[in-house]
Formats: C-alpha cells, sequence, structure tokens
C-alpha cells in the first residue's frame, strides 16, 4: 500500500501543472532540485515585473547552482530536518567560503521554501544553527568634518573626475541618496526653482550591462530639499550641460536608457556607470588629502547619522532616506563620534539627578 501511494504521489508530481498546484503531502514529496528550478521560474517572472532586480535574480541563480542543488537537490522537500540542514551549512563553509556565503545559502533556501505551501517552512532552523557572519568587515564612515573637508574640495576641484562629478558628489553628501539615486537622477525631477530634487529611478548595472528601475523600495520614491549652496551649485551645472548639449550638436544621447539624465559620463551624453562613478570617488577623496577608508555610501550613513545627531525627528530623517523607522534606527542610529555620545549622556544624566 505504501508503495502504491508513492507512485501514485510520483505520477501525479510528473503530470501536474507545476509544483505549487501540488497539494501539500504531495508537495513534501518533490525532489528539492526540481521544486527550485520552478521557483527560479517565478523569481524570473516577478523581474520581468520589475519586482526584483537582475543582479537579484542571478544571486538566487548562483547559490541554487553552486551551494543547494550539488548538496542536498535530490533529497524530497519532506525529508529536510534540522539536523540535515545544520549539517550542509557546515559542509558548505568547509569549502572555504565566506561566513557571508553561507548565510546566504540558508536564506535562499528560506525565501525558497517560505513560497511553498507547507505549513511549516523546513529552512526555519533554531537560532544556534543560523549561520551567522563573524567575518563583517567593518565600514569605515567618514566623519562630518571629513566629509565638510570634501565638500569644500569638490567645489574648486580641477581633476577631471573632480570638475565632471563635483555636483553628484556634493549632492550625496548632503541628501544622502544612495549611488544609483543620485547617478539615476533626471532633469524632469529636478525643480530649480523650488530647489528640490525627486527620486524616481535609479541606474544599475548587471554584467556590465546598464539598466533603470525603480527606487528600492516603496518609500525610496520621495522628494528632497536642497541646502542652498548645492541649489546653487546645481542651477550651473545646468548651464554647462546645455553648453555641452549645444556643442555636441546631433551627436549628444539626449535620452540614453529613455530619460534626460542629470550627470553624464562624457560631452556627448552618454550615462554614467554607477560602478565607475565608485572608483572615481575614492581617487577623488584621496585627492583631497582624506584618510583612505570611506566611499561613497558612507556619505549617506554619515548624513542619515548627523541628522539624528542634530536633534531632527527619526520619522523625518526616514522620509528623508527613503528607509522605515525600524531599518533607520538598526543602521543609521549610530555614533559618529564616541566620546560626544559619552558627553552627551553624561551631561542628560546630571540633568536628571541634579
Amino acid at each position: 500500500r505504501r508503495r502504491a501511494e508513492k507512485e501514485l504521489i510520483d505520477y501525479n508530481n510528473d503530470h501536474a501543472d507545476g509544483v505549487f498546484s501540488l497539494p501539500e503531502v504531495e508537495q513534501r514529496q518533490v525532489r528539492l532540485d526540481r521544486y527550485l528550478a520552478e521557483w527560479l521560474e517565478l523569481i524570473d517572472r516577478e523581474r520581468l515585473v520589475g519586482r526584483i532586480t537582475v543582479r537579484t535574480l542571478r544571486d538566487y541563480e548562483t547559490v541554487v547552482r553552486c551551494h543547494i542543488t550539488p548538496h542536498i537537490g535530490r533529497r524530497r522537500i519532506g525529508e529536510l530536518t534540522t539536523p540535515m540542514l545544520h549539517r550542509w551549512l557546515l559542509d558548505i563553509k568547509a569549502t572555504g567560503v565566506r561566513d557571508r556565503t553561507v548565510q546566504k545559502a540558508h536564506r535562499t533556501l528560506h525565501r525558497a521554501l517560505a513560497e511553498s505551501d507547507l505549513k511549516e517552512n523546513p529552512a526555519k532552523l533554531p537560532k544556534r544553527y543560523r549561520p551567522q557572519v563573524r567575518d563583517r568587515k567593518l565600514a569605515v564612515y567618514p566623519t562630518v568634518d571629513q566629509v565638510d573637508a570634501f565638500v569644500e574640495h569638490v567645489a574648486s576641484c580641477d581633476e577631471p573626475y573632480g570638475s565632471r562629478l563635483g555636483v553628484l558628489w556634493r549632492i550625496a553628501a548632503t541628501t544622502g541618496v544612495r549611488r544609483g539615486e543620485v547617478v539615476g537622477l533626471a532633469w524632469p525631477d529636478v525643480d530649480l526653482d523650488a530647489g528640490t530634487i525627486s527620486v524616481n529611478q535609479t541606474i544599475q548595472i548587471d554584467s556590465g550591462s546598464l539598466y533603470v528601475k525603480g527606487p528600492k523600495s516603496a518609500n525610496g520614491y520621495r522628494t528632497i530639499g536642497l541646502d542652498d549652496g548645492t541649489h546653487r551649485f546645481l542651477r550651473r551645472h545646468r548651464t554647462v550641460v546645455l553648453e555641452e548639449r549645444a556643442a555636441a550638436g546631433a551627436t549628444y544621447q539626449v535620452e540614453p536608457l529613455g530619460h534626460d539624465f542629470v550627470f553624464r559620463a562624457d560631452e556627448i551624453g552618454r550615462p554614467l556607470n554607477p560602478d565607475l562613478v565608485s572608483k572615481a570617488f575614492k581617487r577623488e577623496w584621496a585627492h583631497a588629502g582624506l584618510p583612505p577608508g570611506p566611499t561613497l555610501h558612507g556619505l549617506r550613513h554619515t548624513n542619515g547619522s548627523l541628522l539624528l545627531l542634530s536633534g531632527v525627528p527619526p520619522i523625518q530623517v526616514a522620509a528623508h532616506l527613503g528607509h522605515d523607522l525600524q531599518t533607520l534606527n538598526k543602521v543609521y542610529a549610530h555614533e559618529l563620534d564616541p566620546t560626544n555620545r559619552q558627553e552627551v549622556i553624561a551631561q542628560a544624566v546630571d540633568d536628571i539627578y541634579q
């Protein structure tokens, strides 16, 4: 009888309209590699409608191909147990990969199985078995004085990348926008009269190809006010762009990738490569004579932390950065200067107990 039931389940699996159409009892009998193949097809459809990026899809495909299928792909979903998955993660770590890769493998499997009809996710592990990132590289965030010195430097920079991208870096430092958001900023999203910019799209890169997508989340769509100095530099930049467009004539790419971008790679209007912008930032940071370590994204963290330390309400800072309050508190509410934190807390305690 058990053999007949198994044969029936296998037959239904082979003739079903996809794994996701099976009832739970039969879904548990599906081999993991088959389930993941159909899950990746589902993820690809999400990419086509803009719910995930090409890079995210490629990451999932790589993890499934390299770290899941070779180890436990032949197992049926119902056979997955906590000890088995724990051994699987230890086996991945034993190959010499980084902790972050092991964590990514577990999270990918967890997400894939979370979209099944199973009442309980087999990849949900007890906390002691979940992969932890112990080889985390500590980020180096620029201090307020360093950002101030950098902004002053790019205002009068004579280095080629500095003169062309100086306004971009100033906007990144003073508004906290992400790299893709500032590179993807378009003129229709700039209101020079009101002194604001609106974030409506980003430029991303995958396998050397540039593409445009929406912001990282629904909170990413936002309008940001500019300080007077940045507003003034952006007006001047608009004049330079119009002069380049007139000089290039018909060769100028007015709307590469379908948008009239504020910042261009050259005099004929080609779009900027975000990765090259990050490399150019490091060169410009060094050209300013500042200590190495900070990245372009670090300007965003400093901007958010500085606003919090300055007393701006967290809900406004979250809206400014395109985050929710939970993410803001987790990522940006770190101190820029531990000494300053200690002095502030000591003063607050002194005021309380006087």
